[in-house]
């Protein structure tokens, strides 16, 4: 062998031992690194929010900008959720100021981007320092490492499912239900109930036109609607409605506004919607006679009262203007966005007679753990109007879990819902 080639060959092991030590040199620190990520995040939401943003409000983005959304949110989710507040008080900034929100947000996301990512990047630091351990402990580092890539896939698997899956899995949920009252001739009344649709940054319009037809395909009667139609902007009021419009009810659909739809703008939900022939029952009352059709007067043969209120956070909430005046043995449905309603005095008071009251709002908590009761649910009487056939102090109350999420991007074990209720004479 030539003393160049011997040369060569020796040197290797010790070239390639320095070229590991000037890379490591090189290596940024764990804090660095953990910056960068903080300030990447923060980027990001600034970019999701002032370029994607206005293009899924023109309607030029879909599916694949709700995606990039829901990963983005998923990042700057402590920050969001400490900035709760923030979020209420955005609705009230003029557009000029909107960058007070973005500021805020951003910090917070960095804020709390960077201990996880310092924990992170320092963890990957001494797993890259035990993989130069010495080899009898190889086999502990390497049992270490599979561990840590098994709680990681195993999560990452969870929360794909929780973010990607779930939330665009609607389930038909059929409810049978009797009405003291009732004229043998509504026996069968097929009603849909649709709530929280949230067309909005999470919720697409492709996804929330599929749950549409899904409606559509029950062939109802009537589609009965609970607010929280739009989530984030009111540029999604008018694609909003015209979803809406495009349900095909035999007799009508109806609807009350939620605290969503209130935020963004009430007066134009209601505008928009009458405009694709919703009819807005918010403190009044519309009634069903025996040969199925609608007016504003009590049927002389009986019939059904369909009434409904404003919504219990943001608007006047008139029982009596609802249901004042209703001939007492007339049976009548109530639509309330909040099933919060239910425990107000107005309702615990009993002196309109209420046989059922369909809301929505709560979207069953939107996070179920097997076993356990839902995580979080925006009530103030806990998991007790979290989801389902509930008994309120004067009358049963109907809560959706909703088509749509909103603040947390995620539905487990409560997927996405659209109730069948069929009335049925009580015995």
């Amino acid at each position: 062998m030539s003393e160049r080639c011997r040369g060569s060959w020796g040197r290797g092991p010790r070239h390639s031992a320095t070229k590991k030590q000037e890379r490591a040199t090189r290596r940024l620190g764990p804090a660095a690194r953990a910056t960068i990520a903080a300030l990447s995040v923060s980027a990001l939401f600034a970019l999701d929010y002032l370029v994607l943003q206005p293009l899924r409000e023109r309607e030029l983005l879909d599916a694949s900008a709700a995606l990039v959304h829901v990963l983005v949110t998923m990042a700057a989710l402590p920050a969001l959720v400490v900035g709760r507040l923030v979020l209420y008080v955005k609705h009230h900034l003029p557009p000029e100021q909107v960058w007070i929100y973005l500021t805020l947000v951003g910090l917070l996301a960095a804020l709390f981007v960077w201990p996880v990512a310092l924990l992170f990047f320092r963890w990957r630091e001494r797993a890259r320092q035990r993989r130069e351990a010495p080899a009898h402990e190889e086999r502990r580092a390497l049992l270490r490492r599979g561990l840590g890539w098994a709680v990681l896939g195993g999560a990452g698997l969870l929360g794909g499912y929780a973010s990607l899956v779930e939330p665009r899995l609607p389930r038909v949920r059929r409810l049978r239900f009797p009405l003291a009252g009732l004229p043998p001739a509504l026996a069968g009344l097929r009603v849909v109930q649709l709530s929280d649709l949230h067309l909005g940054p999470y919720n697409s319009a492709a996804y929330l036109a599929r749950a549409i037809r899904s409606a559509n395909a029950l062939a109802p009667d009537l589609v009965l609607l609970t607010g929280d139609y739009v989530h984030g902007s009111p540029a999604y009021i008018a694609p909003v409605a015209r979803l809406l419009g495009g349900l095909r009810p035999r007799i009508a659909v109806l609807a009350v506004l939620g605290n969503h739809d209130h935020w963004e703008d009430p007066e134009a939900c209601r505008r928009e919607l009458r405009a694709r022939g919703v009819r807005l029952l918010d403190n009044g009352r519309l009634f069903l006679s025996a040969g199925r059709t609608l007016s504003v007067a009590a049927p002389a043969g009986g019939g059904l009262c369909l009434a409904g209120v404003g919504d219990y956070w943001e608007d006047r909430v008139d029982l009596e203007a609802a249901l004042g005046g209703v001939p007492p043995s007339l049976p009548r449905l109530l639509l309330a966005h909040n099933p919060d309603f239910a425990e107000s005095e107005a309702a615990r008071s009993r002196r309109h007679r209420v046989d059922l009251m369909l809301s929505g709002h709560t979207h069953g908590g939107q996070v179920r753990l097997p076993g356990v009761r839902s995580l979080i649910v925006p009530s103030s009487y806990g998991s007790r109007y979290a989801h389902g056939l509930c008994r309120g102090p004067a009358f049963p109350v109907y809560v959706n879990a909703g088509l749509g999420v909103t603040i947390f991007p995620v539905r487990f074990l409560r997927p996405p819902e659209l109730t069948l209720i069929e009335l049925v004479p009580a015995v």
